[in-house]
């Protein structure tokens, strides 16, 4: 460092300066370590006085130094190697109008170097730093920048010769490498620094694209720059300097000796990317890489919002990746060496930036941050499960490559078909030559379905049996592209681009345009499940389903469950709202809503043509429903049943059970709330049950002693009751409980299927412990023949019971029967 606040001030006299239009670019700056340049003095002969480090130039190969002379004063400048070697020197006499000596060398190696200055006319200088001694009057050195001396501070010389130390960097050392992408705005600044510094950006040409001084303002210095240019650029930082121009010089300026020495620290995007320490008027260089943004060598893979990304790397170079994205924030990285990201992310345009090594830094606006002290050779990147960008070469060591990928949101359609429906979806174009590709997905990723050209020309189709109520997703792409699993979608970027019609409801089509090779859109359809309105109806009434309540001019229709349609109706009577009024036997049924003019057919068929839509309100028998319909869900389908009432002619036969005395009935394996009721063969109600211990057990259970004869158990769903008469009560909301029947009559089973408030009978008889007295002691008291067993035998020879067939033929019922019963009566008891 100067000794004196005089030498201190003569070292604002020296400019270092690049040679303007110098034929090589400074690209070897690009691996510089940043490393501050020592005060010395030289060995070897000659004149020696103490040294004073000025900075360090790069190796570009031809520089000037420059020496501004006062009038009438004579100096000379000379250049030196580090062991005293003289390699060019001038000299000026004195002259009225003073002077500017330059020393032009070519071709510096990078090593140390001196610059010797003196007063005098006395040469000339010699190897070995042989500089003349000989005093003169005192001159000054003076700061210039191409001739601009403005602002420059006259410094006299006691004519006493001056030596000053140079560098010229090594490009062989090692250094932070920042890179950049081409179209980001690229924000440098100075925080941290221990002092007032200035920053500047070059190219590396030396032009001029950015700088910022601190000088007390407050805050570090700072510049935005860009978007740049792909290429090579220089970030200079340093002290005692007022402005930078083109080719990277700086212009020096008196310092403060204290202020402008010290540590620096050089930020890009808000990283951190190096730092070092400089002394006086010394200007430190860091590289900085601008590059584009690479484009993939093999299949390219789409993606939506519908499934994380996955960016990895993979093979023996260890690396390090971050994805950014389209603002240039940093969004993730991982610099293990062997790195794996799993993002969930929005639609938008993304960055991944790859580079070889571990330990890589990344910042916002797309910034790394790497030295090249790391491995360098080829890796493979994969983004996606398809997509491999493979064998990238990462060369040099620290390069980093950047690639981009799209994230796209799907188009929501809304509902397309009801559970019930069968559905399809193809794609249509004015163009023959249009070939597209479809494939449809369920919401956790399973491929459905995927077709190519099944539909008119080269358009695709696909025709789907039922599917169960959710959400799908639908695609179309170009037919070069492969479909997978969880949404995949993998193109090579040569697919057909251009215009084609999504037909996603019959008579319902959506226009749009595949924008660019590989382009693939995605669209979200809904299936829906019909309401389930349970059991409004019983079949002992007549079913009347209407749309008097709605505000718009609607249309419905029936099927039954096999899809089989029964009746449709647009207006009834007289007005613009629907009624449809029949018997229906007991089963499921479906009715659809929707505007005046659709059109319904079999097999759940529905076309939504007209436009008409809104609130809807109606009845099935008492009960009320309602909904509504718009643009993107046209119709609405609904479920009822018609409850089954059972009948003693429906009841199931279980055949004799056991014999006279208690008797256990139980639905205990049945999975629902049931109520069950015990009739003898007149319908009087004998008991009933519902819940056999609430709330923990609700099947149901019932013991009581019978006598020999003909009974009838009931099950219902609770909370339907019975009354006498084999009446079951169903309850007339469509609560009523509904399942599996699994129950027993002691140790009998009996097993079936119930819906909301419909019943189920069975017939069992209690045999008794007395012998029958011959085949005519048919009704109680067993064991005594008398008009009782007269009397049911007409009665079942009357109801054509087959308990009366007492005689061939079989199954006909004849006086023949009637003969054989008298005859058997006839001989009396044993």
């Amino acid at each position: 460092m100067p000794s004196n606040a005089v030498e201190a001030a003569a070292l604002s006299a020296v400019t270092l300066v690049a040679a303007v239009g110098s034929a090589s670019p400074l690209s070897s700056v690009a691996d510089t370590q940043l490393r501050v340049p020592q005060t010395g003095t030289p060995s070897g002969g000659g004149f020696q006085p103490p040294a004073e480090s000025v900075g360090r130039i790069t190796d570009d190969g031809a520089f000037v130094f420059q020496l501004g002379v006062d009038p009438f004063r004579a100096f000379g400048v000379a250049l030196y190697s580090a062991t005293g070697t003289l390699l060019d020197y001038e000299q000026a006499a004195p002259t009225p109008s003073g002077r500017l000596l330059s020393l032009r060398p070519t071709d510096l190696d990078p090593g140390t170097y001196y610059v010797a200055a003196w007063g005098g006319s006395d040469g000339p200088p010699t190897d070995g730093f042989g500089v003349p001694t000989g005093v003169a009057a005192a001159g000054a050195f003076l700061t210039n920048f191409s001739g601009n001396i403005a602002g420059a501070e006259p410094r006299r010389i006691d004519g006493t010769p001056k030596l000053f130390k140079v560098i010229n960097a090594s490009p062989t050392t090692t250094g932070p490498i920042v890179r950049v992408i081409s179209d980001d705005a690229v924000v440098f600044d100075a925080g941290g620094t221990g002092y007032d510094a200035g920053i500047a950006l070059f190219d590396d040409f030396g032009l001029l694209f950015g700088q910022s001084f601190d000088r007390g303002a407050g805050g570090p210095a700072a510049f935005t720059a860009g978007p740049l240019a792909v290429g090579q650029y220089f970030a200079a930082i340093g002290s005692g300097w007022n402005a930078a121009g083109p080719p990277m010089i700086m212009t020096i300026l008196s310092p403060d000796a204290v202020e402008d020495v010290g540590s620096w620290s050089l930020n890009v995007n808000g990283k951190n990317v190096a730092g070092g320490t400089t002394n006086l008027f010394e200007h430190d260089f860091v590289s900085v890489s601008v590059e584009s943004v690479g484009s993939p060598t093999q299949a390219v893979e789409r993606w939506t919002t519908l499934r994380p990304v996955h960016v990895r790397s993979t093979g023996s170079l260890a690396t390090s990746i971050a994805v950014f994205d389209s603002a240039g924030d940093l969004l993730a990285s991982d610099s293990s060496g062997a790195p794996s990201l799993m993002l969930d992310l929005d639609p938008g345009l993304y960055t991944v930036a790859y580079t070889g090594g571990a330990g890589a830094a990344f910042a916002d606006g797309r910034s790394v941050v790497q030295t090249s002290a790391v491995p360098s050779g080829n890796a493979t990147l994969r983004i996606g499960d398809f997509t491999t960008y493979a064998n990238n070469a990462l060369v040099p060591a620290g390069d980093t490559d950047f690639f981009r990928f799209s994230v796209e949101d799907f188009a929501d359609l809304g509902e397309v078909a009801e559970s019930v429906q069968p559905w399809s979806v193809f794609t249509t174009s004015d163009d023959p030559t249009r070939n597209t590709k479809l494939a449809v997905w369920r919401q956790n990723g399973q491929l459905v379905a995927e077709d190519n050209n099944s539909g008119a020309d080269l358009n695709a189709r696909i025709d789907l049996t039922p599917l169960a109520a959710g959400n799908y997703f639908v695609a179309v792409a170009s037919n070069s592209t492969t479909f997978g699993p969880n949404f995949q979608a993998t193109v090579d970027g040569n697919e057909q681009q251009g215009p084609y019609r999504l037909n996603y409801q019959p008579a319902v089509f959506l226009t749009d345009t595949a924008e660019y090779a590989g382009d693939v859109d995605y669209f979200r359809v809904r299936i829906n499940a019909p309401t389930d309105l349970g059991s409004p109806i019983l079949d002992t009434e007549t079913a009347s389903i209407d749309t008097f309540g709605s505000a718009f001019d609607t249309a419905i229709a029936l099927w039954d469950a096999a899809g089989n349609l029964i009746e449709r109706n647009d207006n009834a009577a007289g007005g613009t709202r629907s009624r449809i009024q029949r018997p229906l036997s007991g089963g499921e049924y479906y009715f659809a809503v929707g505007g005046s003019g659709m059109q319904y057919s079999a097999n759940f068929g529905v076309q939504p043509v007209p436009t008409v839509t809104g609130a809807y309100e109606g009845r099935v028998n008492d009960l009320l429903y309602s909904g509504n319909t718009s643009l993107s869900d046209k119709y609405d389908f609904f479920r009822f049943r018609v409850a089954d009432v059972a009948t003693v002619d429906e009841a199931t036969d279980l055949g004799v059970i056991g014999v006279e005395g208690t008797v256990v009935i139980q639905t205990l394996g049945s999975d629902f709330d049931t109520n069950i009721g015990l009739f003898d063969a007149t319908g009087d109600l004998i008991a009933s049950n519902n819940d056999f211990a609430p709330p923990v057990i609700l099947q149901s259970f019932i013991s009581t002693s019978l006598s020999a004869g003909e009974y009838f158990v009931a099950v219902a769903g609770a909370p339907n009751g019975f009354s006498d008469g084999f009446q079951i009560d169903a309850n007339p909301t469509p609560v009523a409980s509904r399942g599996a029947i699994l129950g027993q009559v002691n140790m009998t089973v009996f097993d079936g299927e119930l819906a909301s408030r419909e019943s189920r009978l069975w017939r069992f008889e209690i045999a008794s412990l007395v012998q029958p007295c011959g085949n005519a002691d048919i009704a109680a008291p067993i064991g005594e023949l008398d008009i009782a067993d007269v009397v049911l035998f007409l009665q079942y020879f009357g109801a054509r019971d087959a308990r009366a067939d007492f005689s061939a033929p079989i199954g006909a019922f004849d006086v023949a029967d009637v003969v054989s019963f008298l005859q058997a009566f006839g001989q009396g008891c044993p």
